[in-house]
C-alpha cells in the first residue's frame, strides 16, 4: 500500500475511533475535521493552512477548491506550498501524464492541447500555477519532495507552451525554470533525469 493509502486508512481508523467515543457533532466542533465544515475564507492564516491539509487528505474536490480559493493569495511559504499541493490535485492531470508516460499521447504538435480540450476534469491552469509556486519556493530553499519537483516542472513546461500547449515550439530558455526545479534530483531520480535531459535538448 502506498503512502497515500496508508494515510487514508489511518484517517479512517481515527474517524471511526472518534465516532465511538463521542457524538458526530462533537467531532466536527472540536477536532481538525471542523475545517472541512467551516468556510475556509473565515479562518485565520494559520488555520487556512491546516484547512488546506485537511482538504487534501479528504480528497473532496469541493473542499479542495474552497481551501485553494481561501489560501491562494497568501504568499507565506507554507501557504504557498499548500496552494501548490491543492493545485496539483485540482488540475486532474494524472490522466494526461499517464497517457504521455505510456506512449499513448505524443508530445509533438498540439496533441496535449487537443487531449486536454477533449477530456473532462483536466484544468492545466491549476498545475501551471502550482509550477510557479513551487519554482518560487525552490529559490527560497523551501524543502520540496521529488514529486513536488516533477509536477512543478510539468506545470512550468505547460505554462511556457502557452494556450496551444505545443511543446515543439519551446526553446531551452523557455524551459530553464523547469530544468532548475529538477536540478537537485536530476542525477538521482531516473524519471527526473529523463525529463531534464529532454528539456535541456530543446
Amino acid at each position: 500500500m502506498n503512502g497515500r493509502g496508508l494515510a487514508v486508512r489511518s484517517a479512517l481508523v481515527i474517524v471511526f475511533s472518534l465516532l465511538t467515543l463521542v457524538g458526530c457533532q462533537e467531532i466536527f466542533t472540536y477536532t481538525p475535521l471542523a475545517f472541512l465544515r467551516r468556510d475556509p475564507s473565515t479562518l485565520s492564516p494559520a488555520q487556512k493552512v491546516e484547512a488546506a491539509k485537511e482538504a487534501l487528505q479528504s480528497g473532496d474536490p469541493s473542499a479542495m477548491k474552497a481551501a485553494y480559493d481561501a489560501i491562494k493569495s497568501d504568499t507565506s511559504p507554507d501557504a504557498t506550498y499548500q496552494a501548490a499541493q491543492l493545485g496539483v490535485e485540482l488540475s486532474g492531470v494524472g490522466t494526461l501524464l499517464t497517457q504521455v508516460a505510456t506512449g499513448q499521447l505524443s508530445l509533438s504538435g498540439n496533441a496535449i492541447g487537443d487531449f486536454v480540450a477533449a477530456t473532462a476534469g483536466i484544468d492545466t491552469s491549476y498545475l501551471k500555477d502550482a509550477g510557479t509556486r513551487l519554482s518560487t519556493l525552490n529559490t527560497q530553499s523551501y524543502p520540496l519532495t521529488t514529486n513536488d519537483r516533477m509536477m512543478g516542472a510539468v506545470g512550468l513546461v505547460l505554462q511556457a507552451a502557452g494556450p496551444s500547449t505545443n511543446l515543439t515550439s519551446l526553446t531551452a530558455s523557455d524551459v530553464a525554470p523547469a530544468v532548475n526545479l529538477l536540478a537537485p534530483i536530476s542525477t538521482t531520480d531516473p524519471y527526473a533525469n529523463l525529463l531534464s535531459s529532454y528539456l535541456s535538448g530543446l
